[in-house]
This record gives structure tokens, sequence and C-alpha cells, in this order.
């Protein structure tokens, strides 16, 4: 039958083997040689040492992964920008897009042109983030969204972002600022009429 301290884990050896040494050492009666409690303890000294750093790496790595994760979430978000940003530059051609790394959308295949999104919505937070939702309106998936906004009532519109989703952040606004929205759609090099306006004073 295998002693127990065989099945112990690390941790609880460590404690086992410093109490039985102890005892032992304490303990004229058992008549052990002093070298080998002397060697043991050093042993055991490594041995929780290492176990040490081992759980100090092992956190560490924990926390590098999380990192990671996060870092290649906003990469990946960023790549997202970018190919996007190349697919609508008539400017840019397939051929580049392609060297860049990314799929080309073939527009000569598509021949049902993109149409205005619906029930656009904004809610504007004291924090500054005005949060959109709209419908695609039956575009189907990988259809450009195109984030129109201006300020005030004449202001010029710009496209802020496109996304393929339907639903968007617009982060470090300033609230009671009143600034007005619109989506359009876009799918190869046709673009639809724009949505409804929303508008929010932050």
């Amino acid at each position: 039958m295998a002693e127990n301290f065989y099945k112990l884990s690390n941790s609880e050896f460590i404690i086992w083997m410093k109490n039985m040494l102890t005892m032992v050492e304490n303990n004229s009666v058992a008549n052990i040689e002093a070298g080998l409690i002397t060697q043991s303890k050093g042993i055991r000294t490594n041995l929780e040492a290492n176990l040490s750093e081992k759980l100090n790496l092992e956190e560490n790595l924990a926390g590098k992964s999380l990192e990671i994760k996060f870092n290649r979430k906003e990469a990946n978000k960023n790549a997202a920008k970018i190919r996007d940003s190349l697919r609508l530059n008539s400017n840019v051609a397939t051929g580049f897009i392609e060297i860049a790394g990314f799929n080309v959308v073939d527009g000569v295949k598509t021949t049902t042109a993109p149409v205005a999104p619906t029930d656009l919505v904004v809610t504007g937070t004291s924090d500054g983030i005005n949060k959109l939702t709209w419908k695609r309106n039956g575009n189907k998936q990988g259809t450009l969204f195109m984030i129109e906004a201006r300020s005030g009532d004449s202001g010029a519109w710009l496209i802020i972002d496109t996304v393929t989703n339907t639903k968007y952040e617009h982060k470090n606004q300033v609230p009671g600022v009143k600034i007005q929205y619109r989506i359009k759609a876009k799918r190869g090099t046709k673009e639809s009429t724009a949505s409804n306006m929303a508008v929010v004073y932050g």
C-alpha cells in the first residue's frame, strides 16, 4: 500500500514534510542521521521556492494571456476598419486590397442595390458615448453601413466610421452638444440613400 505522503499535492507535501522533519529532529529516540535531516530540509526548501516561482510565473502568464486576448481583439477591430476604408475608396485597386491581405468584395456579382437602413435611433449617455442602433432593412450580411454625423443643423455630413453590424458607439462626445446622425448602406460600388435622421444632445 502506497504511503499517504505520495498522494499529497506539492503544497500539502511541503507542509507535511516540514512538520515531519521537525518532529523527527526533536525526537532523540528516532536517531535519524543529522546529515539526512539537513539534506531533506534543503530539498524541501528548494521545492517550496521552485513551486512558489512556478505559481508566480503561472499568474503572470495568465495575466499576459488576457492582455494578448485584449490586444488581438482591438487589433482585429482596427484591421477591419482599415479593410472597410480600403473597400470604400474607389481610388484603391482591388489588386492592392488583395496584396494587403484582405478579401475583395466583388461588386460585379451583386446586382441588387443596397437599400436605406431604417429605424435609426441614438441615445446619449453622461459619459460622452452616443449609442446608435438601426435595422438593416433586408441588406444582406457583409453590407457596409456608413455612419455619417454632423454638428448642429447645418454642418457638413462627415463619415465617422463604417461597420457591418447594426449598432455603433460614438465615443468621446460632449454631452449637451447637438449631433445628427444618418446611415447609408454600401455594397460594392453601389450606395443607398440615407436612413432616417436621428438627433441627440449628448
